[in-house]
This record gives C-alpha cells, sequence and structure tokens, in this order.
C-alpha cells in the first residue's frame, strides 16, 4: 500500500512490530491521528 495513505504501516515496519492484533490497532491509531491531522490542517486553511 502506498506509504502516503497509510503511514501507520511505514511506522509499524520501522518499529519492526510483528503481523498480528497489535501492529492492527496501533496502525490504525497512527493513520487516524495522521490522516485527522492533515484533514484539520486542510479546514483551517479553507475557512481562514
Amino acid at each position: 500500500m502506498n506509504k502516503w495513505i497509510s503511514p501507520g504501516d511505514w511506522l509499524c515496519d520501522a518499529l519492526g512490530m510483528p503481523d498480528g492484533e497489535q501492529r492492527v490497532i496501533f496502525r490504525m491509531l497512527i493513520n487516524m491521528i495522521v490522516i485527522g491531522g492533515v484533514a484539520l490542517g486542510v479546514l483551517l486553511t479553507i475557512l481562514r
């Protein structure tokens, strides 16, 4: 998968996390934080 779309997967690989349930949960958390931050930045830019 593209690393720009899934930064959590890149971070899990960089940390050497094995496949499993913890990796999936951690990956979803990181993706939500990064994509939410980007969306918030775009929204704030539009509203200014």
